[in-house]
C-alpha cells in the first residue's frame, strides 16, 4: 500500500474498522481546525479577515465556546460582530424603506425582491462558517485520496471490501467526487464495490437494533447485550454522518 503524507490518514482510518472511515477522519480534522482557531492564530490578521468574512455556524460557535479560551473567542466574536453590523447597516440603507408601491398578492416586484435578498443574506450569515469551509475542503482531498487508493492499490481495495462502509453523507460525496474526477465509469466501479459493503452493514445493524429494542422488554433484561449496546449510536452515525457521544 502506498504510504505517504496524504494517504496515511486514510489508511489509518480504514484500520480503525469504524462504521464510516471518513467520519473518523472528519472528526479528527474538525477537532484540529476548531482548536487552531483559538490558538496562536487568534491574533493573526489573516485569521481575523477570514473570520470577519465567514464567521462560524452555530455548531462551531458552540464547539469554540467549549474550548474554554473565552478571551480568544471574545476577540474573534467582537471583530466579527463589528463587521456584521457594518454590513447590516449598509444593506438596510439600500432597502426601499419608503416604498409607496401598492402591494399586489402574487406579484413580485423589484422592491419585494430586495427584501427577499436581504433575508437570504441573513440566512447565509447564519450558516456560513470558516471551520466548515476548511473541513469540507480537507475532506474532499481525503475522499479523492480514498478513491485514488481504491483504484490503484489492491490491498486497499480489499480493505474497503472488508470494511463497514460509509455513512450516507460520505457515500454521497464520494460518488460526487468519483464522478467529477473519474467519470461515470469510475463512479460505477466505486459503487459496485462499496454498496455490497453498505448493504451488509445495514443488515448487521438492523439485527443489532432489533436486539437493542428487545432489551427494554423485561423478558430479555438479563440476556447479554452482545454487540447491540451501542447500535443506536452507530445507526445514527450512518444515517446523519455524526458521531453521537
Amino acid at each position: 500500500m502506498d504510504y505517504h503524507l496524504d494517504t496515511i490518514p486514510v489508511i489509518d482510518a480504514l484500520k480503525e474498522n469504524d462504521e464510516c472511515l471518513l467520519c473518523v477522519i472528519q472528526q479528527k480534522t474538525d477537532k484540529m481546525y476548531t482548536e487552531s482557531f483559538l490558538g496562536g492564530s487568534v491574533t493573526s490578521p489573516e485569521t481575523r479577515v477570514q473570520v470577519n468574512e465567514h464567521g462560524f455556524c452555530p455548531y462551531h460557535f458552540r464547539k469554540l465556546y467549549s474550548q474554554k479560551n473565552r478571551l480568544g473567542l471574545a476577540l474573534l466574536t467582537h471583530t466579527y460582530m463589528r463587521e456584521t453590523v457594518r454590513q447590516l447597516q449598509s444593506r438596510v440603507k439600500r432597502l426601499p424603506m419608503d416604498s409607496k408601491r401598492k402591494f399586489s398578492l402574487g406579484k413580485k416586484t423589484n422592491e419585494i425582491q430586495q427584501f427577499e435578498d436581504f433575508c437570504d443574506w441573513l440566512e447565509n450569515k447564519h450558516h456560513d462558517c470558516m471551520i466548515c469551509k476548511k473541513v469540507n475542503e480537507a475532506m474532499d482531498r481525503y475522499i479523492y485520496t480514498m478513491l485514488y487508493l481504491f483504484r490503484t492499490s489492491e490491498s486497499f481495495r480489499h480493505g474497503i471490501e472488508n470494511s463497514k462502509g460509509l455513512c450516507l453523507q460520505h457515500l454521497k460525496r464520494s460518488v460526487q467526487i468519483a464522478t467529477e474526477k473519474f467519470g461515470a465509469k469510475g463512479a460505477s466501479q466505486w459503487l459496485k464495490c462499496i454498496m455490497p459493503v453498505m448493504y451488509r452493514s445495514f443488515e448487521r445493524i438492523d439485527g443489532e437494533l432489533d436486539w437493542f429494542e428487545k432489551k427494554f422488554d423485561y423478558r430479555y433484561r438479563e440476556e447479554p447485550w452482545g454487540t447491540a449496546e451501542d447500535s443506536l449510536v452507530r445507526a445514527l452515525q450512518i444515517m446523519v454522518s455524526d458521531k453521537f457521544e
